[in-house]
């Protein structure tokens, strides 16, 4: 993907992004103004998701399918993040 989005300070590892690690330290490093793609696995990413916009990994919102993707943002005035949009490979 970094060959063909060319971010300017190039790709980078980020450790806290395996399966089943808690998604609360990743969450507080995200800025909404930040253009950051992150690429993992699941279920973490789910969680993400779920605890970034409803805050709670208790409540499902997304299903991914492999080598889904989804776009988040956050309004600033509020405390969560909202699904812009969401491509899954398998939409019909």
């Amino acid at each position: 993907m970094a060959n063909h989005l060319k971010p300017s300070s190039g790709p980078q590892e980020m450790k806290g992004l395996n399966p089943n690690d808690e998604v609360a330290g990743i969450a507080k490093k995200l800025h909404p103004a930040e253009n950051i793609m992150l690429v993992g696995h699941l279920p973490f990413l789910e969680a993400l998701v779920s605890y970034l916009v409803v805050g709670t990994t208790d409540k499902a919102i997304i299903r991914f399918q492999r080598g889904g993707i989804a776009c988040l943002d956050k309004d600033s005035a509020d405390r969560f993040w909202f699904i812009k949009w969401a491509l899954m490979p398998d939409m019909k």
